[in-house]
């Protein structure tokens, strides 16, 4: 299966590898497979004399002289795959972390729930009739992009406010979320721990210790799915083996087998570098 090295531009849909689409007067975007990857790149053509590669918001860009074959452009992207590789990745972990930094505790804010902003908006009981404190519109367990998180607040709610209301709501939301994912993964690797309980360390995702103790940071909640699980099976495995030796990351792997995702999605951020969270 390939990998897509890019982020997108503008959705230009699906190519066949070594296909360009005209974008506008002289740019393009092509693909490329090299080593079992799929490379996805905008292609500039200039009076410019040799060819630059640049790596932005909009994934790799090329910029080469009109007189330069397709064939010279990609043989310069296959030379400098590794470089290339490394700062797409740089790239995306930077706009991981954008995403968070843009969270605002404000009326129409939107703040990340299981990787997913939800905007947060406020009404009174006299206008909606509901008298709950915070009230979700959806299916909290499937939340979807634009959905809202309502607070029972005046419109001219302090941020501290809104901030104090809708935390209070994620960690009633990742204590049941945890709790389930726990009881599930428990079920199928005979581990559990002794108890478990909510962490708000600046530190650290979650530990466990040599009483089997358990505890997991409930800012996870703000993060896929796939994080949240990778750290919870972290820490079960932790009750087998508590270190990181090779064996640890076996039975971590036998726990559960997508742990690199999560490890992925989290090795950009510890809890207290969340902004503004």
């Amino acid at each position: 299966m390939s990998q897509q090295l890019s982020l997108d531009f503008g959705n230009p849909g699906r190519l066949e590898p070594g296909i360009s689409r005209t974008v506008g007067v002289a740019l393009q975007v092509r693909e490329i497979k090299h080593e079992g990857v799929l490379v996805r790149y905008q292609l500039n053509r200039s009076r410019r004399r040799s060819i630059g590669l640049s790596i932005t918001e909009s994934g790799l860009r090329i910029t080469a002289p009109h007189w330069v074959g397709i064939n010279q452009i990609e043989e310069v992207i296959r030379k400098k795959f590794p470089w290339i590789q490394r700062k797409i990745q740089e790239v995306q972990a930077r706009h991981e972390r954008l995403l968070l930094s843009d969270a605002a505790w404000h009326l129409g804010g939107r703040i990340p729930y299981l990787g997913i902003p939800l905007v947060l908006e406020a009404a009174t009981p006299e206008m909606t009739g509901i008298t709950q404190p915070v009230w979700f519109e959806g299916d909290p367990s499937q939340p979807k992009p634009g959905q809202r998180l309502w607070l029972t607040l005046p419109p001219e709610a302090q941020p501290e406010q809104i901030r104090e209301m809708a935390q209070v709501w994620l960690q009633a939301r990742a204590r049941q979320w945890f709790d389930e994912r726990l009881k599930m993964f428990a079920a199928s690797c005979g581990l559990a721990p002794t108890s478990w309980r909510l962490s708000s360390a600046r530190g650290r995702w979650g530990s466990c210790n040599s009483h089997g103790k358990i505890t997991l940071n409930w800012k996870l909640i703000h993060f896929e799915p796939a994080a949240i699980d990778y750290v919870i099976a972290h820490e079960l495995a932790h009750l087998r083996e508590l270190n990181h030796s090779d064996a640890f990351w076996r039975v971590l792997k036998g726990i559960y087998p997508n742990y690199l995702e999560g490890h992925r999605i989290l090795k950009s951020h510890t809890p207290g570098e969340l902004p503004n969270i």
